[in-house]
């Protein structure tokens, strides 16, 4: 079921042949037996209204989520969303801009 974020830190691998600085939480984790869905609460006043309009740091920071849990659960699928609490909706993140944010 539904539970908090998974606390990291530290020096995570990104993809082949980098490593990158993870500091933080993401707001709320679900999992099923094949998925996994991050998902990070935000407060801005103005949400965009299509994920391509998402602040790149917070595209950026849910690929870092998305990275280190993908190590922890190498068989699921790994989902990403931020959620605007003004409005409240939940945008989910593509894969592919996913992946473009740690690019």
């Amino acid at each position: 079921g539904p539970r908090r974020g998974v606390p990291d830190g530290g020096r995570r691998p990104v993809g082949r042949s980098r490593t990158v600085g993870v500091a933080g939480q993401s707001d709320g984790l679900a999992g099923a037996p094949n998925e996994v869905l991050i998902v990070d609460f935000k407060t801005n006043h103005a949400p965009p209204t299509t994920a391509a309009e998402a602040p790149k740091g917070y595209i950026r920071q849910l690929a870092l989520y998305r990275a280190v849990l993908a190590k922890l659960y190498p068989q699921r699928i790994i989902h990403a969303a931020l959620l605007w609490t003004e409005t409240p909706e939940m945008m989910e993140i593509s894969a592919p801009a996913l992946d473009a944010g740690l690019a």
